[in-house]
Order: C-alpha cells, then sequence, then structure tokens
C-alpha cells in the first residue's frame, strides 16, 4: 500500500557511488596573485612620474640598470616588466626639492 514511499526512502539510503575517473587539475599556486587589470597596450607611449629629490628623502622610481643591490635591481625588474606587459616606457622627471630636506 505504500510502495512508492517505501522506493523513495530506499533510494535515499544507497550510497552515492560515482564510477567517472576525472583527472583534477592542480590549483595554480601563484592566482592569488594575479591581477585583474587584463590585457592593455599603450602603443609606446611615456608614463612620466614627477619625484622629488632632496638631502634626506630618496624617493626615485625607476633606475636605468641593475646595480646588485636589491632595492634598485627589485624596481629596475619591476618596470621593465611593467613596460613590456603594457608597451609603455615608464619616466620619471626628477625635480631636485631641498626646501623639503
Amino acid at each position: 500500500m505504500f510502495t512508492a514511499c517505501q522506493n523513495a526512502v530506499s533510494e535515499i539510503n544507497k550510497p552515492n557511488v560515482n564510477n567517472d575517473q576525472t583527472e583534477t587539475v592542480p590549483e595554480d599556486p601563484n592566482a592569488k596573485f594575479r591581477d585583474s587589470l587584463g590585457e592593455h597596450s599603450f602603443n609606446g607611449a611615456e608614463f612620466k612620474i614627477q619625484v622629488f629629490e632632496n638631502a634626506s628623502n630618496n624617493l626615485l622610481v625607476d633606475t636605468e640598470s641593475e646595480t646588485g643591490d636589491p632595492y634598485n635591481d627589485t624596481m629596475y625588474r619591476r618596470n621593465r616588466e611593467i613596460e613590456e606587459r603594457f608597451n609603455v616606457v615608464i619616466k620619471q622627471i626628477i625635480t631636485n626639492d631641498d626646501a623639503l630636506a
């Protein structure tokens, strides 16, 4: 008399067996470090940054070459990667401002 209910209950109690042999793709460990800026080309345009240089502060944002100094070399590599990725030329405009010293 309650046959339909018995079938529904027995279906619920059956273990879910999945025989599909799917390959798991490993998660990219660097995914959390990627930005969402997308792919853009600025056709070699100059990206100018004005920096103030004085005796007490070194606020430079670019350097011409690697020198072996970790700070300098990191700044150099970062800027070259940005230039290559976005097809821009980073140019810093140095303004001497001893009044801030």
